[in-house]
């Protein structure tokens, strides 16, 4: 038996409340990272002296979020990444891939979580306070049971969910700060 996890069918509505979950969860992330690559656009365009939307780097191209991009234009006016902003691509790489593992992990605990749950009230006592105040319908319902008491019987599930509590109050507050 394999200890992958399967994720609810695309398009299900257990799947959008996993995907709001994750979408909620990093939204600062994400606008993070996007302002790094906006940074490392306007470093980019200042040290070659141009003005594109974007750069390559290794093969890859990036833009952000207000840089517009020729539809149409190929690799046309794509510049390659000014050797001296490498070091801040590979951090901002690293730290992407960071924050992708920890989406993926967070998911798949969230999916733990909720799937012995039959009721509301079940997935209001599961899920910690942070993910419960994301959802209307749970947010107003008092709590029953502890955290993760979903996982009663998954020794393994129990010190992920242990493991990853922090990640995910992290998250859940830097979306609030951030």
């Amino acid at each position: 038996m394999s200890d992958v996890i399967k994720m609810p069918r695309t398009g299900s509505s257990y799947f959008q409340l996993i995907q709001k979950f994750l979408v909620d969860l990093f939204v600062a992330e994400k606008r993070r990272l996007d302002k790094s690559i906006a940074d490392l656009i306007r470093a980019n365009n200042e040290a070659k002296g141009v003005q594109s939307a974007g750069f390559l780097y290794y093969g890859d191209y990036y833009t952000a979020e207000g840089f517009m991009t020729m539809p149409g234009a190929g690799n046309a006016g794509k510049e390659n990444l000014h050797d001296s902003l490498n070091k801040k691509m590979e951090w901002h790489i690293k730290s992407a891939q960071t924050v992708a593992h920890d989406e993926r992990l967070i998911g798949q605990i969230i999916f733990k979580l909720l799937g012995p749950c039959e009721t509301l009230q079940d997935m209001r006592d599961t899920l910690p306070d942070c993910l419960a105040e994301m959802i209307p319908a749970l947010k107003n319902l008092p709590r029953i049971n502890d955290v993760g008491y979903s996982l009663r019987e998954d020794v393994r599930g129990e010190a992920q969910l242990t493991q990853w509590l922090p990640k995910i109050e992290f998250y859940a507050a830097a979306r609030l700060i951030y």
